[in-house]
């Protein structure tokens, strides 16, 4: 499978700044090259890795990739040396550099950072700093009259019995934000079929596009996006539509852990354990993780550079 290796930003750059703006080449290397015949230039230029048209430069801001001009396939035929050039965006496409994420050209209007608030299961407190605490034991201490019928059927009270130090596992609602990304922005499609695409991202680079607009964004592993809202509406007759589509992060995925519960007490016992890591599959001393929807790549969402 073809990977990128390197890029080179110094060498081979025909950096420059004219009356539109900054331009600049980027080289990038790939190697592993598969294809047959002259396949082998398209194959370089699409790998994994290589800047898309639209693409942000790697560290210059406001210009993006508006094109790969030249591809050179090395002898043997099994790397490449691809070139990126990067431009201010055109007035055409809105700095988009291509299609949207709706069939329209341009970029979203706006990006809003912002929380929810998920209310989650939990056997353990939370500390005065919001760290995870300890595992909630709740214990009661009771006493009983013990009652036993006599020879005819009467009731004969008898001893108190005692039990101390009974203890069980406590469960409450604990309250997690989770970060979330909005996207609005206007397109001349109705976006219906983007709102019927449910699931977990698996795009590894969902938010690259996005990135210098917050500090430390998250990462894009799969599972840890969910697409929580959308929507659409038209104030001109179904000219264009007004879209909004909401993200919400979750850093250890969005698989649900499913809890043993003991017939006797209708409680988890007081020895469950997580599982080691949150796979679906992985188990722990009765629990085990599991997936509760499918994967759907939302890079295609994004737009902004």
């Amino acid at each position: 499978m073809p990977s990128v290796i390197d890029k080179e930003t110094i060498i081979g750059s025909n950096f420059r700044i004219t009356e539109d703006g900054a331009e600049d080449t980027v080289i990038y290397f790939v190697k592993g090259l598969d294809a047959p015949g002259m396949q082998k230039k398209l194959q370089a230029a699409t790998t994994r890795g290589i800047p898309e048209v639209g693409d942000a430069h790697p560290f210059i801001p406001g210009i993006v990739c508006r094109g790969i001009p030249r591809v050179d396939v090395h002898k043997g035929g099994f790397t490449a040396k691809v070139e990126a050039f990067y431009a201010t965006p055109s007035e055409e496409d809105s700095g988009g550099g291509g299609e949207g994420p709706d069939g329209s050209s341009g970029i979203p209007g706006t990006v809003r950072l912002g929380a929810v608030y998920e209310r989650v299961p939990s056997n353990y407190d939370t500390k005065i700093d919001g760290t995870v605490g300890k595992k909630i034991q709740i214990g009661h201490d009771w006493e009983a009259e013990i009652q036993e019928n006599d020879e005819n059927g009467g009731v004969i009270s008898g001893a108190v019995e005692k039990d101390q130090g009974n203890s069980q596992t406590g469960e409450v609602n604990a309250y997690v934000a989770r970060l979330t990304v909005i996207l609005r922005g206007n397109t001349e499609k109705c976006p219906l079929s983007k709102a019927q695409r449910t699931g977990f991202t698996n795009a590894d680079n969902f938010l690259q596009p996005i990135a210098g607009l917050f500090d430390a964004p998250p990462d894009g592993t799969p599972d840890t996006w969910l697409l929580i809202r959308s929507g659409a509406n038209s104030t001109d007759n179904n000219a264009s539509f007004d879209f909004e589509w909401e993200w919400a992060y979750k850093p250890e995925t969005w698989h649900e852990i499913a809890v043993f519960i003991d017939p006797r007490t209708g409680r988890p016992p007081a020895n469950i354990s997580r599982p080691p890591e949150i796979v679906p599959g992985a188990k722990g001393i009765g629990t085990l993780v599991v997936r509760v929807a499918g994967q759907a790549n939302f890079r295609p969402y994004v737009t902004l550079n």
